[in-house]
């Protein structure tokens, strides 16, 4: 449950950029689709900016479990089942910005395999980074940032990352604190349907920094952070 909806919202409309949840637009043309599906698209901002990239008859749906109460006539709300009926036969673009981290498995594979594109945006930690050889980062996290977060457990290099990420959530830091940021089912997403299968090509894929985290970690808590924290990627589907 979400303790502060406004300031929850709000934060997610902060990164509506072209360099994060909205990249997908410096790399496709927007007119070629039919059909937009925002995967989790809680309350329709970001179908609300792409709307002004596709054509006038372009549908727009939202999938999301949590009613938001969206008002844009334009944008159609609903679940899965819903979306696979709705874009049969349609060319469309799948989101998945910032929702498959709170996800226990992949979501429909038909709905996936549908896309004539895929973009992802996601939080992300490599899980080949070896705790061992960073055990005084990690303890110079806890030292730091603990004082104040006490209750947060950091004993792997993951943990104290997702906390850096995680504490700037004041008003909702309750409901944050009990998610798992490095699920990594965005990575297997990518690795299990699109690298092993190669019925797409990818025109995109970065892991990175958030640059305002990284300042803002800086800032408080003088904490220099040096591994990626999220990843975007794009996926479109290869001509027959």
């Amino acid at each position: 449950m979400i303790a502060d909806e406004k300031v929850y919202l709000s934060r997610m409309k902060k990164s509506m950029t072209k360099e994060e949840k909205l990249f997908f637009l410096n790399y496709l043309n927007m007119q070629d689709f039919d059909a937009v599906v925002d995967y989790g698209g809680a309350d329709g901002t970001l179908l609300s900016i792409v709307k002004d990239f596709v054509r006038p008859d372009c549908e727009l749906y939202c999938i999301d479990n949590y009613d938001y109460g969206i008002t844009d006539n334009r944008i159609t709300y609903g679940d899965e089942t819903q979306a696979m009926g709705w874009t049969i036969g349609k060319k469309y673009l799948l989101i998945f910005s910032s929702v498959l981290h709170e996800m226990m498995e992949l979501p429909k594979l038909d709905l996936i395999w549908g896309a004539q594109a895929v973009a992802i945006r996601d939080m992300y930690f490599d899980k080949l980074l070896v705790d061992e050889p960073h055990r005084r980062e990690i303890e110079a996290i806890k030292a730091r940032v603990n004082n104040a977060y006490s209750t947060y457990a950091t004993p792997t290099l993951a943990d104290a990352y997702q906390l850096l990420l995680k504490y700037t959530y004041e008003e909702n830091y309750k409901k944050e604190s009990t998610e798992d940021y490095f699920g990594n089912l965005a990575k297997s997403l990518i690795d299990r349907l699109f690298v092993w299968q190669k019925k797409f090509k990818c025109l995109c894929h970065q892991t990175y920094i958030l640059p305002y985290i990284k300042e803002r970690v800086k800032k408080d808590w003088g904490i220099e952070m040096k591994y990626p924290t999220h990843l975007k990627s794009l996926w479109v589907r290869e001509a027959k």
